[in-house]
């Protein structure tokens, strides 16, 4: 009988259990191996998925950055003023998320639009 592995990630409603986004990462047949190179994943292909579980959770966190309506400084209405593109560097694997700006038209407050402007440039490490 052929058989597959199929390596999928979902975002999820937590309260309903409705899935928000989901990929498919990493799809392959199993095969029998004939040498130790073909037996699991090779380095390269185990950073790959990393990277790519790293790129899903990343696109389902930004939106949440900066996501306040209302500004720090005021307390007044703020407004999105543009997306900006910042790196991150995770420990094995580097990205780039959108960064959404915020505004305020009231005292002229802008929101950092940066990764390491918002949380700093060294990470927590647990």
């Amino acid at each position: 009988m052929p058989t597959s592995i199929r390596i999928k990630v979902e975002c999820y409603d937590i309260e309903t259990g409705a899935i928000v986004a989901d990929k498919v990462i990493k799809d392959n047949k199993v095969v029998k191996p004939v040498d130790m190179a073909e037996l699991g994943y090779k380095h390269i292909e185990q950073i790959e998925i990393l990277k790519l579980l790293q790129d899903f959770k990343l696109t389902c966190q930004t939106p949440l950055i900066n996501d306040s309506d209302h500004c720090p400084e005021c307390g007044k209405k703020s407004h999105k003023f543009g997306i900006r593109k910042s790196q991150f560097h995770a420990a094995l694997t580097d990205h780039q998320v959108g960064i959404q700006r915020k505004q305020c038209e009231h005292c002229h407050w802008v929101s950092d639009a940066s990764v390491d402007a918002i949380y700093g440039t060294k990470p927590q490490l647990l």
